[in-house]
């Protein structure tokens, strides 16, 4: 599992590595991501081994400008693997970041919203971003005419067992070129089974884009 990772990551078309070499890290993702005449960025995915969950005790985001001056980082300790998706909102290029937190009958996660351009990297997100593997997240077309914006759905609990259908509160916050605004909170009527892909479809969502099957680590 670990050589198809360590493959993976270094198959990518770039002839400068600016990741220090360290035999404690694990590239589980990296990426060049465009900004024209401001040259490309490296964004990285790294697990840091150690005493932690299945052997690993932190995972990071760090992203290197052309000349490998670090741009951003962000470091989640108890984490096991972080995991990119690019996308966009308008005109502005997005970089989502999900983050696996593995716990006990449930796993959690955080997702990190990131622009990138000319400014070099900045944080879109209008809030901290945490849920469960009951929840789930999307970021860009809203799909049923909302437009542009970032939804987020948890779960409410009552007298019900962890994996029986619930009934769900979702957070909607809406692009206004530049930035998100709201939110707009609702709960939903019925209650469902606790898949994420089918409550994102039961509210006219494409995805849900937490995507918990690309976490390979969990399997190890």
């Amino acid at each position: 599992m670990l050589v198809f990772l360590l493959a993976a990551a270094v198959a990518v078309p770039d002839p400068k590595s600016c990741l220090p070499a360290d035999p404690a890290d694990l590239v589980v993702e990296q990426l060049l991501l465009d900004r024209g005449a401001a040259g490309a960025l490296q964004a990285y995915s790294v697990s840091r081994r150690g005493d932690g969950p299945q052997g690993y005790e932190s995972s990071r985001i760090v992203i290197y400008a052309a000349d490998c001056r670090v741009r951003y980082q962000q470091v989640f300790d108890g984490a096991l693997e972080t995991h990119f998706t690019r996308t966009r909102l308008g005109e502005q290029p997005v970089l989502l970041s999900t983050i696996l937190t593995p716990g006990g009958s449930g796993d959690s996660f955080e997702q990190v919203v990131l622009g990138y351009g000319d400014d070099g990297v900045f944080a879109l997100a209008p809030r901290r971003l945490t849920h469960s593997n009951m929840d789930g997240f999307h970021v860009g077309d809203l799909g049923g005419g909302r437009g542009e914006g970032l939804m987020l759905w948890s779960a409410l609990w009552g007298n019900d067992s962890h994996y029986d259908p619930h009934r769900y509160r979702v957070w909607l916050y809406r692009w206004r070129g530049d930035h998100f605004v709201g939110p707009e909170i609702w709960t939903t009527r019925k209650p469902y089974d606790p898949d994420p892909p089918t409550v994102a479809k039961t509210l006219g969502l494409p995805t849900d884009q937490t995507e918990a099957e690309r976490f390979k680590l969990m399997g190890e």
